[in-house]
């Protein structure tokens, strides 16, 4: 089998990671009709799994079917995981959904009281990050806002839907914000859809039977382009409040200005790897000692 074919499970329609039939015949701008990821039924790990570049890598792992950040830390903002094998190529439209709800304490507790907590703790979808670089170099954007950065788009702890520009400081205020979208009595994950047409962004959350959204029609089309991934952000630890973690599922993505990503883009199973060479050991032509490692 081609590695351009090798973009597994990432590409699959409906299917959990994990052995399923691959997508196009991976060109590079080939559109892709649809991806749907979900963790349900995976192995417990640190790995994100095929395509999927965590930053950092150590600070998500899939636990209980469903991908969940680790790091909560007020000092590291924005994790993310972004998608190598597919990007938004543009024009044309797009839709992304996903579910998440905190990594810790009572799912079923309203959001903004689950943990304590911080009400800038957020999570959502990352759109359009470094669409001028390749998606290897996309794929680690995470923490620091900046030219490129795109845009972060999700719900707040509090159970605000929002839309923030991360090419501004994380303290300027979003783009657009909504009023409390859940009451006290919503139940269960938080659903957060984002879809794309031209230069229109429209973001919805739903909990249960109640739902935000909003619409912001003025944004520039090339800003739309580029990589897309899931974002934990902790926010600012308070007095009597927690910095938040988040955990995802049900991460779809379809819609014609997705493309698939070149195939020397995919990542794993083998991550990285580094080597040292001593040639202080030994005597003779032979002398030194080469270590390497690999990470998997």
């Amino acid at each position: 089998m081609p590695a351009a074919l090798l973009l597994a499970s990432a590409l699959a329609v409906g299917t959990p990671l994990g052995g399923a039939p691959p997508v196009g015949d991976g060109q590079a701008g080939e559109a892709v009709p649809s991806v749907d990821l979900d963790w349900a039924g995976a192995a417990d790990r640190m790995w994100a799994g095929p395509n999927l570049r965590a930053n950092r890598l150590q600070d998500w792992r899939v636990r209980g079917g469903r991908l969940e950040c680790v790091e909560a830390g007020p000092n590291k903002p924005l994790r993310t995981v972004v998608h190598t094998g597919v990007r938004l190529a543009g024009p044309g439209s797009f839709t992304a959904s996903v579910q998440i709800e905190p990594a810790t304490g009572d799912g079923d507790s309203p959001i903004g009281l689950v943990g304590g907590f911080a009400r800038d703790s957020a999570a959502g979808l990352l759109i359009g990050a470094e669409p001028n670089l390749e998606p290897r170099g996309a794929a680690i954007v995470h923490h620091a806002t900046g030219p490129g950065a795109g845009y972060f788009c999700g719900v707040t702890a509090e159970g605000r839907a929002f839309l923030r520009d991360l090419e501004q400081p994380l303290d300027a205020e979003p783009i657009k914000i909504s009023g409390a979208a859940f009451p006290p009595s919503a139940k269960g994950p938080i659903t957060i859809t984002a879809t794309v047409e031209g230069g229109r962004l429209s973001v919805k959350v739903t909990r249960g039977s109640s739902s935000a959204r909003f619409t912001r029609g003025d944004l520039p089309a090339e800003r739309l382009r580029g990589s897309v991934g899931l974002v934990s952000h902790p926010g600012s630890k308070a007095p009597d409040t927690t910095t938040g973690r988040w955990a995802f599922s049900n991460w779809t993505m379809s819609g014609d200005a997705l493309a698939v990503a070149d195939a020397a883009c995919e990542i794993g199973p083998i991550l990285g790897t580094k080597y040292t060479l001593d040639a202080s050991r030994g005597d003779g032509p032979d002398r030194g000692l080469l270590t390497l490692q690999a990470q998997f």
